[in-house]
């Protein structure tokens, strides 16, 4: 009887080790949490809260410290906020922020526009043709006093809808893009000299009805900068086609799905050719599209996937780290996530969405604690904050 005894204790005792090693394989608490913490985490402090509804977020440097900081733009009550990053994912505002303007921030950037080595903010404003450039010192300081304007082009119904900022003339000197929704059309101002631009011959470009949001990159692999534009009442994507001197060639990309309000340029099949991931308003489809190498892009198959609601601003970038790049998207009250593979095939990554705050319309991707591991600033225009997810 002691021998059964002493068996039964030395059963009971691999069966507690086993289940002990085995435990966060089978269990379901533990596998809802690994999924749910798969790829993101909130940073320290996040959401940052703020005086204001923020609409428009972008990253970047204006410090000088080589760590990333933000500017949170607040259309609503014409203010910019200016966040400096600590290097660990939290972020302080600096001292004079918000900074008061006389227009609304809708759309912005950052840049060195003078060459002057520091970061300057680039502003456009939805009922404007002109964009403003507030120079920056290096230390973080931005003041309307030493601001300017520039009007992109002449018109009677300003709808400007999207900025970007890059080299379209390849004289190294960053030229400002504008997307101007009720013209149909494109503006490019060239950065000829320190605080001097002048109109791109044959500017403003038409492109495909109702513009939105823009992107810039080099689409065709020739080595020059292209301009890729939306259509909300359409099927289309409009791009131009640099040249590298500042002339353009428009080309028209049908899309199985209507509404195309934000696009995203990248290679998502890892063939070293730029291919475009793009989501429609108010649908819960994200459309992608593989490049040729020489300006051609064809749907790929299983496209429109189901995001699983309607989303606005989309990049792409590699989450999980498997060489393959996903696409995330600023949806609601969350950002949704879609992971790649090598075919150009995309599901939902597990957790995803990843809540932020209500509102989320835009978002940016930048390493903010320095892990080499990209992260992920929205913008949560509905909850009056900023959320900072940590990549994992």
């Amino acid at each position: 009887m002691a021998t059964n005894l002493y068996m039964e204790n030395i059963y009971s005792s691999l069966l507690f080790i086993a289940l002990f090693i085995l435990w966060p394989f089978v269990s379901p608490c533990k596998k809802a949490q690994t999924s749910a913490q798969l790829i993101f985490e909130p940073a320290p402090g996040s959401p940052i809260a703020m005086p204001c509804s923020p609409g428009n977020i972008t990253t970047g440097d204006v410090n000088n410290d080589g760590r990333p900081d933000f500017v949170a733009a607040c259309s609503k009550q014409r203010t910019l906020t200016i966040f400096i990053g600590r290097g660990d994912g939290q972020f302080d505002a600096t001292v004079g922020s918000p900074i008061l303007l006389q227009y609304s921030p809708d759309e912005i950037e950052i840049g060195d526009m003078n060459s002057d080595g520091h970061a300057d903010l680039i502003i456009a404003s939805h009922d404007s043709y002109d964009i403003w450039i507030l120079p920056g010192d290096g230390r973080g300081v931005f003041t309307t006093a030493a601001g300017f304007s520039i009007t992109m082009k002449e018109g009677n119904k300003p709808h400007t809808h999207g900025l970007g900022i890059g080299d379209m003339n390849s004289d190294s000197s960053p030229d400002i893009v504008t997307a101007n929704s009720s013209d149909n059309d494109i503006a490019v101002m060239l950065n000829v000299e320190r605080n001097d631009f002048v109109p791109c011959p044959g500017s403003p470009f038409p492109v495909s009805t109702s513009p939105y949001p823009l992107t810039i990159g080099d689409v065709n692999s020739d080595g020059h900068l292209d301009i890729v534009s939306t259509s909300t009442n359409s099927k289309l994507l409009s791009v131009l086609f640099g040249d590298g001197r500042g002339n353009f060639r428009r080309s028209d990309l049908p899309l199985h799905t209507s509404g195309p309000g934000f696009v995203a340029i990248g290679d998502i099949n890892n063939d070293s050719i730029p291919d475009l991931a793009s989501t429609h308003l108010e649908r819960s489809e994200l459309t992608v599209l593989t490049g040729s190498g020489n300006g051609h892009f064809t749907e790929v198959t299983g496209s429109p996937f189901d995001l699983g609601s309607s989303a606005w601003h989309v990049t792409i970038a590699d989450f999980n780290h498997d060489a393959n790049p996903d696409v995330i998207a600023a949806a609601g009250s969350g950002v949704r996530v879609m992971f790649g593979d090598v075919n150009g095939q995309f599901v939902p990554a597990p957790g995803s969405p990843f809540l932020t705050g209500k509102g989320t319309w835009h978002l940016d991707i930048s390493d903010v604690n320095g892990d080499g591991r990209p992260d992920v600033v929205t913008s949560n225009l509905e909850s009056n904050n900023v959320s900072v997810l940590l990549g994992r």
